[in-house]
């Protein structure tokens, strides 16, 4: 990481492509600052590790547009992720070709390093219990999985003109 007194010209620094290498600084120290910050936050989520509770019925697979004769029950769903937010509740937007399903990862699950890198169109299986939507809130088929346990089955560019084009496609689909 760069510090924030080297003296390398103003024209090479930069807050937006530096990466706080000799090479390629920071501009500011507070991106600097910022950068380590996230650093440490990376390192103590790779301490955070979550296991399937076995004391839990066993998830049945379902596919997202089969989920609505499975109010109450602890299902299995395979899919992408959509959209993350937050730091002690996420709320994903899970689609798998059949539908969109939000599901909602709270406390431990959302402090693990897979939570913290977890970025759109990345695959992942979640499980847990499918309830309707309490009244006066809205979710894709009305309806949300209260996740007690995921799995990352594979990650996806964190960044880049593809995902940013992808969350603009996708998120102009819920408007």
């Amino acid at each position: 990481m760069a510090n924030s007194t080297d003296t390398t010209s103003e024209k090479h620094r930069s807050d937006e492509n530096g990466d706080g290498s000799e090479g390629k600084p920071f501009k500011t120290p507070f991106q600097e600052k910022e950068g380590q910050q996230r650093e440490k936050n990376v390192e103590e989520a790779r301490k955070v590790i979550i296991t399937e509770d076995t004391s839990l019925p066993t998830a049945k697979a379902h596919k997202i547009k089969a989920l609505q004769n499975q109010h109450g029950e602890r299902v299995k769903v395979f899919g992408w992720n959509l959209f993350y937010l937050g730091k002690n509740l996420v709320f994903v937007v899970l689609r798998d070709g059949t539908g969109f399903l939000q599901c909602i990862l709270a406390d431990k699950l959302c402090q693990t390093y897979d939570a913290i890198i977890l970025s759109t169109e990345a695959t992942i299986c979640v499980y847990g219990v499918v309830h309707p939507i309490p009244e006066g809130q809205t979710a894709p088929g009305n309806q949300e999985l209260v996740t007690d346990y995921f799995e990352v089955i594979g990650h996806s560019p964190s960044s880049g003109a593809d995902t940013l084009l992808n969350e603009v496609c996708l998120f102009s689909s819920f408007s």
